[in-house]
């Protein structure tokens, strides 16, 4: 019980931010041993709302720098694949360009290459 003091005095020094989670979480878990379930669960539902607002910064942040979910970046990554060889990896390529866009000619094109450079493999 002599803690709680000292945890109070650390819950006003946190820091608010989407990057600051875990204090949330070590606090809650230190009102918990010491009973206090009060105040456990107002930290750990601090904890929870601060673990979902930087889950939906970072997906945003992903969302606008990550690769391009197109038919055509698939075409080039399954194009890439079997150059390099990987013929597994390129038909995977070639099939999410089609979902993405089943009429498109080169990625109709790359999973017959794909498919026959499987074929070829297993027969050797």
């Amino acid at each position: 019980k002599r803690a709680i003091p000292y945890l109070e005095r650390f819950a006003r020094l946190v820091p608010e931010g989407p990057e600051e989670i875990q204090p949330y979480y070590l606090l809650a878990e230190a009102y918990r041993r010491l009973g206090d379930q009060q105040q456990a669960k107002k930290y750990l539902a601090l904890f929870q709302q601060a673990k979902k607002r930087r889950k939906a910064r970072l997906e945003r942040v992903f969302a606008t720098k990550s690769f391009l979910d197109t038919a055509e970046a698939h075409v080039r990554l399954g194009n890439r694949y079997l150059k390099e060889g990987n013929a597994a990896l390129a038909l995977k390529e070639f099939q999410f360009a089609l979902e993405r866009n089943p009429n498109l000619p080169a990625a109709q094109e790359g999973l017959k290459r794909a498919q026959q450079a499987l074929a070829e493999r297993k027969k050797k």
